[in-house]
This record gives C-alpha cells, structure tokens and sequence, in this order.
C-alpha cells in the first residue's frame, strides 16, 4: 500500500520536496497540496499531477503524513482546522516551518497526533539542502524512517538527539547559505572596485564558490587541507588569508553562528509563551501558561526560560498590579455612585459628596453624549464598561504576552468584570458595615449612614425569610455567602479576577 502525503503549503520548499517525491517514485495521486493561492496549486498541478486543495475542508485528508510547509505566523490557524477535518485519524506529523518548537506544535496538534521537527534550508529547492531533523523518542522507528525517505528527496539528512541541536543547525545550515552569499557580495563589491566589471566579477566569485563546494564535497580533502593545499608560503593566498586572520574571522563566524543559535531560541521561546498564553486564556486558568512556557524550555534541555529576566518580570508584575489596583478601585467608586443613585443616599452626606467629584469630570463628558436613563446614570455604567474593558486590555498585555487583543470575548470579560466588582463592593460595604457597628453600634457617622443607605435593600429581603438566632442578624451572613457564590460562578477566566 502506498503512503499518501498532504502538504498543508504549496510554496517553494513544499514545491522541491513535492518534485523530489515525483522522482523518487510516488504517484501524483498520492500527494495532496492544500493551498489558498490558486495560482500555485494549478502550477503545482500542471508539473506534478498531484491531487490539490483550496481549503483544508475540501481536501482528501485520508493520508498517513501531513507536511506542515505553511508560514508559522498562521501555523496555529491551519492546525486548528487540521485538527477538525481530521476526525478521528491520526497520522505523521512533520513539520517543516522554522522556529517552531515541538512543544508548541504539540499544544496545537495534540499529543495524539506523532511530530518530527525539521529545519532544510533554500538549497533544498534544487535537491541539493540539508536538513536537520529532531524525533522525540516517542517516535517510532518507522516514522523516523518515512520522515527520512520524505526529506532525502530534498538532499541530505542530518539527525539530533536533543531538539537544542536544532538551534545550531538552524545557525549552522538553515541561516548558511546567507552567511555564503554575503562573502559572495564582498568579493563581487572589492573585485568590482578594484577594476573589473561587475558582471565578470560576478561571473568569477560564483563559479569559484561552486567550484570550491564540488571540491569540498568530492575531492576527500576537508576544508582545512583544501585550503592548505591551495596556500602557497608566502604568496597571494597566503597574503590574504593572513588579512582574514588579523581580522579575526574565525571569531566573527563563532560569534554571528552564536547570535543566530541565540536568536532561534528566543523565537522558540515567543512561540511558547504565545502559544500558553492562548490556552491559559483558553482554559480560563492563568497557571496554565507558566507550566506550558516552562514545558516547553524543559523539553528543550533548558532548566530555565533564557529570555526571562528577574527585574524584567518583577516589574510587568508590579505594573500590572499598578494598573488593576487603580483602574479597579475608581470602577469601584463608579459602581458606588450609581448604587447611591439607585437607592436615593443622601446626597449631603459627605461620602457621598465625595464620589460624585471623584467621577464628576470624566461622567460629564459622556452626559454630553449619552443621557440618563430614569435613575439609572448610563454615562457612569458606560464608563465603568469601558474602564473594565481597558482592565482587560491591560492584564492581556502585561499578564499574557503574545495573546493580543481579542474584541468579542474581551467584551464579554468586561461585562463579567463589571459584575464581579459589583458582587465585590457589596461584599466590602458588608463588612466593613459590620466592623464599623462592633466598635460603635450606636454611634452615627457619615459612613456608616451611607453603608446602612447601600446595603439595607440587599438585608431587608433576608430578613424577611431568616429569623435572628439568638438575637444576631444572621442576613448579613447569608447576603455575603450569596455574593461570593454568585461572584464564582461567573465564567469569568482567573487570569482578570
């Protein structure tokens, strides 16, 4: 039985991988191209006779390997539709986008689903890359040999036991061929300003890189001995070489192979952090995204996050603390003030006077607009809604990095915000009204009039149902237990309370 292929991308290195398959002997029908770009799939088409796709939903997607070639900036998107249309199959994973780690594509694809890692770089177009590939050693020895015969269309295949190595290959092999075309530039730039024209000199630099490849490749020799070989004492070689010496080029290739090694990490580890910050949000528990961001450096051998900065961290904490403690506290007294309204406080009482010139500005400017409704002060609940949405903006922002802004759940979150503010006014109003009465049950003050004002309307019910119990008002109690209930209940993610 033959294996079929679905290719989720139809760009240049799904395209050499598809044309090495071609040679290698599998039939156009067993490979599946899903691609939006109609243009790419009816060239795709054309050349290889293969099976193509405009959408995941329209594709055969019964097939034992899915290649995942599109751009990992959309990744997680194709993944999720993947996910949908393959029911309950279940075949091999590969991937072939940079920079993603295993750990993310697991949190995406499943941890039913197996997943090889691979880095091939440009030259795999012409057949002649090559590839880094990582397996977890849940892998199968069987996948491993499939992902091997799928990526040797495409050159060479170099395997790593620990997915940090992939960061290396990445500096090594995936970002290579730049580091080569740029020593290409340099040459055509000083033989073009030393007098030659720069198609000749174009012309030469190439076909001596090409040459020295071949030579490299087929002649036995390693490097060193080539270069050895080619160095005369005292000659020309030699006179430019020692240019290179005294410039320390050996230590300027280390240095730019360690920035790319180092970059590659810190993308990964972006990747990571995104990816846990939607689940965390997702699964509405906030401790989900330290363990999966943790997960992921674990699994690459790493004890901690490298980007993680001690004083970094502590202060997105203190100014995410900052920013809801504020923002909190004046919904808190927005909330108070249409609660006052609603229950017809005195408006003399100095407290009350008090709120009304704390939110007097910003709840004027929005009358101008919006008008009252009967007792209901619209202007100050529209506030209060867009004071909680910017909460949850804030807390995205500085609490999960990478989630970015979503309108129609954080509305939802602002609205249940709102909510459990007003569950927790009540609830401190309570208390503190009956602390206040512990230490002067008889006193008067203006506090504890306007405490009596907010709370007797959530009491008076109560009462009506629960006697006292040897002469202690026990609604307080209940009122208070009911709120906290109410307040749980609320489907409002951990991450905003």
């Amino acid at each position: 039985m033959s294996t079929r292929i679905a290719f989720f991308g139809g760009g240049n290195m799904a395209a050499s991988l598809i044309a090495g398959l071609r040679q290698a002997g599998w039939a156009g029908a067993d490979i599946v191209v899903v691609d939006r770009n109609a243009d790419k799939l009816a060239a795709l088409h054309a050349r290889h006779d293969v099976v193509t796709a405009s959408s995941i939903e329209a594709a055969d997607l019964d097939v034992d390997v899915v290649m995942l070639a599109v751009k990992p900036q959309v990744m997680d998107e194709a993944i999720a539709a993947l996910r949908a249309a393959l029911g309950t199959r279940r075949p091999l994973a590969i991937s072939i986008a940079a920079g993603i780690p295993l750990s993310v594509l697991n949190l995406w694809l499943g941890a039913d689903i197996p997943c090889i890692r691979t880095m091939p770089n440009t030259p795999s177009q012409l057949g002649v890359g090559a590839t880094g590939l990582y397996a977890p050693p849940s892998i199968s020895h069987e996948a491993r040999d499939l992902a091997d015969r799928i990526m040797a269309t495409a050159g060479i295949n170099v395997w790593v036991n620990d997915e940090t190595d992939i960061d290396t290959i990445i500096a090594t092999s995936g970002s290579g061929p730049a580091y080569y075309f740029a020593f290409m530039e340099a040459m055509i730039d000083a033989a073009t300003d030393m007098g030659l024209p720069r198609e000749s000199a174009q012309e030469l630099v190439l076909q001596t890189a090409l040459g020295a490849a071949r030579m490299a490749c087929e002649s036995g020799d390693d490097p060193a001995t080539l270069r050895a070989k080619v160095t005369s004492k005292g000659g020309t070689t030699a006179e430019a070489l020692a240019q290179f010496q005294q410039a320390d080029l050996a230590g300027i290739v280390a240095r730019a192979m360690q920035a790319s090694a180092d970059r590659a990490g810190v993308m990964a580890g972006e990747l990571a952090e995104r990816a846990a910050s939607q689940q965390a949000v997702a699964s509405f528990n906030p401790g989900v995204r330290e363990e999966l961001v943790e997960s992921h450096y674990e699994a690459c051998g790493r004890h901690s996050n490298p980007r993680r900065r001690p004083i970094m961290a502590n202060t997105n904490n203190a100014l995410l603390f900052l920013v809801d403690t504020v923002l909190s506290l004046y919904i808190l007294v927005l909330l108070l003030r249409v609660i006052l309204q609603l229950v017809h406080a005195d408006f003399m009482n100095p407290v009350s006077q008090f709120v009304w010139q704390i939110t007097r500005m910003p709840v004027n400017a929005l009358r101008s607009v919006i008008p009252r409704y009967r007792n209901w002060d619209v202007p100050a609940l529209v506030l209060v809604f867009i004071l909680c949405y910017a909460l949850i903006q804030a807390v995205l922002a500085l609490g999960a990095p990478g989630y970015g802004p979503q309108l129609v759940p954080a509305v939802a979150w602002a609205i249940l915000k709102a909510a459990t503010l007003v569950c927790n006014l009540y609830f401190f109003t309570l208390i503190i009204q009956a602390v206040m009465s512990w230490f002067s049950p008889n006193q008067y003050s203006p506090a504890t009039a306007i405490l009596f004002t907010i709370n007797e309307p959530l009491l008076r019910p109560v009462r009506r149902v629960i006697p006292t119990f040897s002469g202690i008002d026990l609604s307080p109690l209940v009122v208070i237990i009911g709120l906290q209930l109410v307040s749980r209940l609320l489907p409002l993610p951990g991450l905003f309370r």
